[in-house]
């Protein structure tokens, strides 16, 4: 499609790839682990399309390394279940994001801020929005 459009030399980035571990009926960690261990093995293959099997993404970002407890569930209550690790910082399941064979750590001791930073952090968030330009 890009190459269609007149840009075949674009960089491609992955917004954001994913899966939950609850909310919907293929939402499990088993899955989640499954799918992320598939997109770290192709990444690192550096392999593209059918079409140009030697392009791949330059750049991905995984959505989300943490559960979002107060997300929004409009679309759905998977959508607060993406993280690697749960909202406290316990991981989910294993996967290999250039540690080897080690588990991921879960946090210890972690501290809870104050309510009104979620608050604010979420007003943040609207305002970005609203000076953004449409897509």
């Amino acid at each position: 499609a890009l190459t269609k459009a007149g840009f075949s030399d674009m960089d491609i980035i992955v917004g954001r790839a994913g899966w939950p571990t609850d909310g919907a009926v293929n939402a499990t960690s088993a899955i989640a682990q499954s799918f992320m261990t598939g997109l770290v093995n192709h990444l690192a293959r550096k392999s593209g399309t059918p079409l140009r099997p030697k392009f791949a993404p330059t750049e991905t970002y995984l959505y989300s390394l943490l559960d979002e407890d107060q997300h929004s569930i409009a679309t759905g209550s998977y959508d607060r279940h993406y993280g690697i690790f749960m909202f406290d910082g316990q991981a989910k399941y294993h996967v290999n994001l250039g540690q080897g064979p080690m588990a991921l750590k879960n946090a210890l001791d972690v501290d809870y801020l104050p309510s009104k930073w979620s608050w604010l952090a979420w007003k943040c968030v609207i305002c970005l929005q609203q000076l953004l330009p449409a897509a």
